[in-house]
């Protein structure tokens, strides 16, 4: 089962827009993996484009099956949490460009920034070169190279933000192993 993706969908609810068609082909991916449940393969029988208010029933009954707690609005109110959706989309490279525009909204609604700058400034780099068809930064003279400093400045938040707590731990062991190697052979 696609962690990552099961991950994204849980916060269907939650995430405004989301996209309900990596739904469908969630669902055809667990049916491959051997996870069958009347509701996996209702799910998967929707034809693309779907509608949201249609299938949403249907992929919580899903998640409920697989024993994934789906988001409750409470995660919507712990910033980090709710900008990780974001972060996660974009380094799938899902709809990027979609998925700046909402990171922007945050940004401004926030009173903390919570790490936002660099891609309010990718989402207006992205913005003037669909307008202009040109911008200011090296980083940003084609879509494509916006799309990977996006990607790019979204693995940065996710090890600042998210990952610290493993980065930390990391250290901590290291300097345990360090200690023990120390006195192991003084």
């Amino acid at each position: 089962m696609n962690q990552d993706l099961s991950h994204r969908i849980k916060f269907h609810k939650i995430v405004s827009p989301f996209n309900y068609d990596i739904t469908v082909d969630w669902a055809i991916e667990l049916l491959k993996n051997g996870f069958e449940t009347d509701n996996i393969y209702m799910l998967a029988s929707f034809s693309k484009p779907v509608d949201s208010e249609e299938i949403k029933n249907y992929v919580s009954a899903v998640l409920n099956d697989l024993g994934i707690p789906e988001a409750i609005e409470e995660e919507k109110d712990d910033p980090v949490k709710h900008i990780q959706h974001f972060m996660e989309q974009i380094i799938a490279k899902n709809d990027i460009y979609a998925q700046l525009k909402q990171l922007y909204e945050l940004f401004l609604s926030y009173n903390e920034d919570y790490g936002l700058d660099p891609f309010s400034l990718v989402y207006y780099s992205w913005e003037n070169f669909l307008t202009e068809n040109e911008t200011f930064y090296a980083e940003a003279s084609s879509l494509k190279n916006l799309e990977n400093w996006a990607v790019e400045e979204s693995h940065k938040w996710m090890s600042i933000y998210v990952y610290k707590d493993y980065w930390q731990q990391q250290k901590t062991f290291k300097n345990l192993f360090k200690k023990i190697w120390t006195r192991l052979f003084k």
